[in-house]
């Protein structure tokens, strides 16, 4: 059911969108989500990936984040500074894109490292003093985003 600006209340909108609304009585929407054009496309690259699979090295910028922004707990810096440093025919695999990805939070300074750390829970009580404790815990990263990064280049 959708109100008009005249007050008409249209109970099959979709309907009327043949020949339009009545002239001079509009739609009032409220709380109705638009897709846009950038929304769908993102949508449909993410479901529906080109043939061959996902492509790193041939990815724009934006597109490798959506894409890949997520692998390290939502942190899509890591994918933008793995896409700035520059990707190689290497990185359209998911164990070369991994290293690059861990080459990237490996170079990460120690307060960026530590917040990515504390994004984990499983991985409470890591690198609250110690190197060795952030040493490890970064190891576990690994091991967390390797199936992720994994199953996204098996979903392509």
């Amino acid at each position: 059911m959708l109100q008009s600006t005249s007050g008409a209340i249209w109970e099959k909108p979709w309907l009327h969108c043949g020949g339009g609304w009545p002239h001079g009585d509009v739609p009032i929407m409220h709380r109705v989500w638009v897709a846009a054009r950038l929304d769908i496309a993102r949508h449909w690259i993410r479901t529906h990936p080109s043939d061959g699979g996902y492509r790193p090295s041939r990815m724009l910028r934006a597109l490798f984040i959506e894409i890949f922004g997520d692998t390290f707990a939502n942190t899509p810096m890591i994918a933008g500074r793995a896409h700035r440093a520059g990707l190689s025919a290497h990185d359209d695999t998911a164990d070369g894109l991994h290293a690059t990805l861990m080459g990237v939070v490996r170079a990460m300074d120690r307060d960026e490292t530590l917040a990515l750390i504390r994004v984990y829970p499983e991985l409470a009580g890591h690198g609250s003093d110690l190197e060795s404790g952030i040493s490890a815990a970064i190891l576990q990263i690994g091991d967390i985003t390797q199936a992720r990064l994994a199953n996204k280049f098996e979903e392509s």
